[in-house]
């Protein structure tokens, strides 16, 4: 399966964050059968994030991962 990855930035307007804007969006392609802990590992090693602690909110069919005390986030999302 194709998911695309993208990294986004994020502002906090008091009340929750919002999209801001992306820096960058790549395919990574992984067997069917995958766990989300290797979709999440293959998603943040794309970005230089292995070993980063995020926190990580399941919106729909999007994970998104955003890094404890970063405004960055990491959108992962499935291509049917």
């Amino acid at each position: 399966m194709v998911w695309t990855v993208e990294m986004v930035g994020l502002l906090h307007d008091g009340f929750g964050w919002s999209f801001n804007d992306c820096y960058g969006r790549e395919e990574i392609t992984l067997p069917d059968a995958s766990s989300d802990r290797t979709i999440v590992r293959a998603a943040k090693a794309l970005y230089g994030w292995t070993g980063t602690r995020c926190y990580r909110d399941d919106v729909g069919e999007t994970i998104r991962l955003r890094g404890v005390g970063s405004t960055l986030a990491i959108d992962i999302t499935p291509n049917y």
